[in-house]
């Protein structure tokens, strides 16, 4: 079986989590202006495209948000937003800028095709970039041993690092599979020449159970073709000033910076989550509880490192009380299972933006998440 790094959260299981104790006041979203003609009519609205070119920029930077209805501009605290683009507008990546790449394809099931369209932020304006061929095997093979049948197949973007534009902006890297990593039957491999419209494509999984089509070769797509994606946020946490509090991958929060620090408090089977710290270095994601299964499951929450607290993650306009200890260990402990820890997938978007206490946000799929003070959703993906 695969294995890909755990990442954090599924905003929904978040959202799901919450709304069953009590809904959050709604969020004020101004009423967007009116478009005469048919719904592939261009822009809605022009932006400053100096407000929206890096979300890790500044506190005042837009966040850039695509789904079905269109690619938008969201203000970072959730009261208002503004349409870029109407129409389809998935899995939307930074080419430069001042373009956003998207899938605008409306099948769901991206083995019939799928089509990536350049939208300028200045405008709104659409182009075509191109249009990749649908995928079928030429002699699909009767039903596998996995019960795999390559006459079904359908194929999605699985995962986000599953779509990169290279730091250049110069070409895209897209894996589309049939499950997840862990699961996953058949990958198709495409490159995309972002200048030309060159698409180039690797049945790079499955080939016992399909003959690919033409112009599809069989095996991994070369290393020195592949994708680096720009890192946005130009600071790293390891640069920012030291906080009072740590977690330790044994579980422990500890007064200090390692091992040698005072014990405070522990959760027994969490540890500091890949994804790491905030910009300022003052939050850091936890997570434990984790269950391997189709799908690798896990609970995650926010350590404070400021304050020595733990909190889990909610969509509210107000933050939630820190967990509290209980039992009467001598060592204070969080009791695990954490029922109100949010679980997470593999497949989850989850990341920090932002380059200082002021800017940092932490997002999950969704969900947008400016710790200590409140969160909100977007209702789609933000840009990458």
């Amino acid at each position: 079986m695969s294995t890909r790094p755990i990442v954090v959260i599924s905003a929904l299981f978040c959202l799901l989590s919450y709304r069953s104790k009590a809904p959050p006041p709604p969020i004020k979203v101004a009423s967007l202006p009116a478009v005469g003609g048919h719904s592939t009519s261009p822009p809605v609205a022009k932006l400053d495209v100096a407000s929206v070119v890096d979300a890790g920029a500044s506190p005042q930077a837009e966040l850039i948000v695509g789904s079905k209805r269109g690619l938008e501009a969201w203000q970072r605290d959730g009261s208002n937003k503004r349409t870029i683009s109407r129409g389809t507008a998935l899995h939307p990546r930074w080419i430069d800028d001042s373009n956003i790449l998207v899938v605008a394809s409306r099948e769901p099931n991206l083995a019939k095709g799928v089509r990536l369209e350049r939208i300028s932020l200045g405008d709104g304006k659409r182009s075509t970039v191109v249009k990749i061929p649908p995928f079928a095997c030429k002699q699909p093979s009767d039903v596998d041993s996995d019960g795999f049948s390559a006459q079904d197949l359908s194929l999605d973007i699985q995962d986000p690092t599953d779509f990169i534009v290279d730091k250049g902006g110069r070409k895209a890297c897209i894996t589309l599979m049939d499950r997840n990593i862990n699961m996953m039957n058949l990958s198709v491999e495409v490159l995309v020449d972002l200048t030309d419209g060159r698409v180039d494509r690797w049945l790079s999984s499955g080939e016992k159970s399909c003959i690919p089509p033409a112009k599809v070769r069989v095996g991994q797509m070369t290393a020195n073709l592949s994708c680096s994606a720009a890192e946005r946020s130009k600071q790293s946490a390891k640069d920012a000033a030291p906080f009072p509090f740590t977690f330790t991958d044994n579980g422990v929060l500890r007064r200090g910076q390692d091992e040698r620090g005072e014990a405070v408090l522990k959760i027994r089977g969490y540890q500091p989550a890949s994804e790491g710290v905030s910009p300022s270095g003052r939050w850091m994601i936890l997570n434990g509880d984790q269950e391997d299964a189709d799908y690798i499951h896990r609970g995650i929450v926010l350590l404070d490192r400021a304050k020595g607290e733990v909190y889990p993650i909610h969509e509210r306009r107000s933050w939630p009380a820190p967990l509290r200890p209980s039992g009467k260990q001598k060592l204070p402990q969080i009791k695990t299972p954490i029922a109100d820890a949010c679980p997470a997938v593999g497949e989850t978007d989850v990341r920090w933006l932002g380059n200082s206490a002021d800017s940092e946000l932490l997002i999950i799929d969704d969900l947008v998440v400016n710790p200590g003070a409140f969160s909100f959703s977007v209702k789609g993906r933000i840009a990458r």
